[in-house]
C-alpha cells in the first residue's frame, strides 16, 4: 500500500502560475465577452416578439425555444456537428464554418444559453407588460406623461424611469394637490 502525504496547496500553486491556466482563462473570458452581446439581443427580440406582438402560434414558438432545456447537451453537441461538421448539412451546401474553433465555441454557447435567457426575458416582459395593463398604463401617452411627471419629482431616478417608465404610475395625494 502506498502511503499518501499531505502537500498542502502546492498543487493549486503549480496550476495558477502555469501558462495553460492564463490561456484558458483568457479563452473563457473572450468567448464569454463575445457571447453576450450576440445572445442577449436575439433572445430579448424572440421574447418581446411572443410578449408583446400578435404574431401567430405562440404557443409553438415558446415551447420551440424552451425545447432545448429538456434535452441532453450531448444532443446539442450532435446536432451542431451534424449541421456544420466536416460533412454537416449546412456544410455541403456551402456555409462552412470552423465548428471546431473559437467560431463554433461561441455559437454553440449562444444556442446553449437561448432557452434560459429567453424563459428570463419572457417571463421578465410578460410581467412588465402585465403590470403596465392593469394600472391603466396601455398607452404610449401615458408612459409618456408618467415619465414627466417623475423626472420633475424625482430627478435623481431619471435614469430608472427612462427603462421602465410605465412602472412608475404617479398619483395625487388625497388631501392635497401635490403628488407622491
Amino acid at each position: 500500500m502506498v502511503e499518501a502525504t499531505f502537500i498542502g496547496l502546492d498543487n493549486y500553486r503549480a496550476y495558477f502560475a502555469s501558462p495553460a491556466f492564463w490561456s484558458s482563462l483568457r479563452n473563457t473570458i473572450d468567448t464569454s465577452l463575445t457571447t453576450t452581446p450576440i445572445a442577449v439581443p436575439l433572445v430579448f427580440l424572440y421574447a418581446y416578439a411572443l410578449t408583446r406582438t400578435r404574431i401567430r402560434c405562440k404557443a409553438f414558438f415558446r415551447y420551440t425555444a424552451l425545447t432545448p432545456i429538456f434535452m441532453s447537451t450531448v444532443v446539442h453537441t450532435l446536432g451542431l456537428i451534424y449541421l456544420f461538421g466536416r460533412q454537416g448539412v449546412l456544410t455541403r451546401l456551402g456555409f462552412e464554418i470552423e465548428l471546431y474553433g473559437r467560431l463554433g465555441i461561441i455559437i454553440s454557447q449562444v444556442i446553449y444559453t437561448f432557452p434560459q435567457a429567453f424563459l428570463m426575458f419572457f417571463m421578465a416582459l410578460g410581467r412588465l407588460y402585465e403590470v403596465t395593463d392593469s394600472s391603466g398604463c396601455a398607452t404610449a401617452h401615458q408612459n409618456a406623461e408618467n415619465h414627466l411627471a417623475g423626472s420633475e419629482m424625482y430627478p435623481h431616478q431619471r435614469h430608472v424611469r427612462l427603462l421602465h417608465p410605465s412602472l412608475y404610475r404617479l398619483q395625487r395625494a388625497p388631501d392635497s394637490g401635490r403628488q407622491l
